[in-house]
């Protein structure tokens, strides 16, 4: 494998995120902070976690009338069910689902993408968990 095909802790930043969803051919646009968002069959936030993980991360607005109880047992069935991902309510008014995949000392881009593509098919799988209508 050619050293160009790998992110290492040393080259992951935004710019390399960046390249790579380009290179891609993902439809994608910068937020105010420079992080990549991904506009797929879900919105995903593709940023890196002190240089060590590339973080994929989505929002789901949760019904303003959802009890706390309701939203906290849909994440944590999520969690259960979904082990790979990381569910969790953000003010009580946001569920975030996120993976982080290792970066340390090399992984290829196209295990990135791969890793992406596997993150939005398990988002599509979110709606089973949710048996109380909780999000919106």
């Amino acid at each position: 494998m050619n050293n160009n095909d790998l992110i290492t802790s040393d080259t992951l930043n935004n710019n390399t995120l960046r390249e790579l969803f380009d290179a891609a051919m993902f439809d994608y646009h910068l937020d105010d902070d420079g992080d990549l968002v991904i506009r797929d069959q879900f919105r995903v936030l593709v940023t890196h976690h002190n240089n060590r993980y590339v973080r994929f991360t989505s929002f789901f607005r949760v019904r303003p009338d959802a009890s706390s109880d309701l939203v906290h047992n849909l994440c944590n069935r999520i969690n259960d069910e979904l082990i790979v991902l990381r569910a969790s309510i953000h003010q009580e008014e946001t569920l975030v689902v996120d993976w982080y995949i290792p970066v340390f000392s090399g992984i290829s881009k196209r295990t990135v993408v791969m890793a992406f593509r596997k993150f939005v098919e398990l988002l599509g799988q979110i709606g089973q968990y949710d048996e109380d209508d909780v999000i919106e």
